[in-house]
């Protein structure tokens, strides 16, 4: 089994999710990710 947990800048997070799904074909359940941040969007305080 494979499994892929993946953190980091938002869109980069989701690119690489949607990678890992439609281009290596790994099951959605296989892919945990979290989007942290955005880049170019300040933290709220």
């Amino acid at each position: 089994m494979v499994y892929a947990w993946v953190a980091g800048e938002s869109r980069l997070v989701t690119g690489l999710r949607r990678a890992l799904v439609s281009d290596l074909g790994l099951n959605r359940s296989e892919v945990a990710f979290m989007g942290d941040w955005r880049d170019g969007v300040a933290m709220r305080g």
